[in-house]
């Protein structure tokens, strides 16, 4: 018996498997992505790091031993717009990490909405189907949810193609595995 294949079912299901594998090993990045370009425009922090620059150099400028007074006001607005920026900074901070979260989520609940999606349409179309004898010990659960004996469901090919794409996904170097020699 010559297997039957439904070409369009395949390459549906190898394809959601791809999008599905590929966006869960990249949320961090487009995460990382979107927090920037929400926190790109906070020019408070700025303006402060730029009072306080100023006011260092001012600090600088005035002599401790003659102009003591002058020098500890100076001083205590130096820390105070110190402490400024580092709770300005907190709260940043704070804001980023809810965002890139709820980012996450988003981002999750996405990818696995577009394979449920796949899988739920298409239960009971058989991606291919292959002589039963040969199939024998695991007929029944490569057909789950159908009842055709021999058939491979999309829920098994979902699942196979996304084990294959992570198999061979590890076998790729990753920006964090290599490391750059100089003069090369």
């Amino acid at each position: 018996m010559e297997a039957e294949v439904n070409w369009h079912l395949l390459m549906t299901v190898i394809g959601a498997a791809v999008f599905v594998t590929l966006m869960h090993s990249r949320s961090d990045l487009f995460c990382s992505l979107i927090v920037k370009k929400c926190f790109l425009h906070t020019g408070a922090s700025g303006s402060l790091k730029e009072e306080i620059s100023s006011l260092k150099s001012a600090l600088n400028a005035v002599d401790m031993t003659e102009e003591f007074a002058k020098y500890a006001r100076l001083q205590r607005k130096l820390k105070e717009k110190e402490r400024e920026l580092i709770t300005q900074e907190n709260k940043l901070s704070k804001r980023a990490l809810c965002l890139k979260t709820t980012v996450r989520i988003i981002l999750f609940l996405l990818i696995e909405g577009v394979r449920i999606y796949v899988i739920v349409r298409n239960r009971y179309s058989p991606v291919l189907i292959v002589d039963p004898v040969s199939m024998w010990p695991i007929t029944n659960i490569i057909s789950y949810p159908m009842k055709i004996q021999g058939a491979v469901s999309p829920t098994v090919m979902m699942i196979t193609s996304r084990q294959a794409i992570k198999s061979i996904m590890n076998f790729l170097p990753n920006k964090a595995d290599t490391v750059k020699v100089k003069g090369s």
